[in-house]
């Protein structure tokens, strides 16, 4: 799982680098895979994408959101995503996991706080430590802008979960040498 340049990250397609693919649209957004703007918080990798998130300007909670992965109840997971746009955004931009029973239904939703995300800066938000809700079978990853922006893009990268109390660790290839 995760992109070339990763190895801790449960979801696939973490950094966008080959389309949007598996990621899915959430509240009228939508997707695109962008090379106006491009993150790779490792010194080493080097990104020519991101995902473009396009508000239509009248809905809450505009992002995207992974494909399902197999999470175990009782365990820690964390949620990671750098979040960018050409105007601020003072309501900020969040992280989320959805955790997924074994009928494939919502149990519940972890997110993170509203993170305000300034212009023209890449901003990382998180959302750490959470242990799995009984029943859990499975789990999302939701990257998010909160509130009703305008219908202006703006773009993530290194969207993540992983299992662990921390971020997902970047690395160039296998066998992971983490990045101090």
């Amino acid at each position: 799982p995760g992109g070339l340049w990763y190895s801790t990250a449960l979801n696939e397609n973490m950094s966008f680098q080959s389309g949007v693919a598996p990621w899915t649209a959430q509240n009228s957004a939508t997707l695109a895979q962008s090379s106006a703007q491009a993150f790779a918080s490792s010194p080493a990798a080097s990104a020519l994408y991101s995902l473009q998130v396009t508000p239509n300007g009248s809905t809450a909670l505009p992002g995207a959101v992974s494909e399902e992965d197999v999470a175990t109840a009782g365990s820690v997971y964390s949620a990671s995503a750098w979040f960018y746009s050409a105007s601020a955004w003072s309501t900020g931009a969040e992280v989320a996991i959805r955790w997924i029973n074994g009928s494939g239904g919502p149990i519940s939703t972890s997110t993170s706080g509203a993170v305000p995300v300034t212009a023209g800066t890449w901003t990382q938000v998180t959302l750490l430590n959470q242990a799995a809700p009984a029943l859990t079978a499975g789990a999302k990853v939701i990257v998010q802008f909160a509130g009703t922006p305008p219908s202006v893009p703006f773009f993530v990268a290194e969207a993540d979960m992983n299992a662990g109390a921390s971020a997902v660790t970047t690395c160039l290839l296998t066998p992971c040498v983490p990045n101090p």
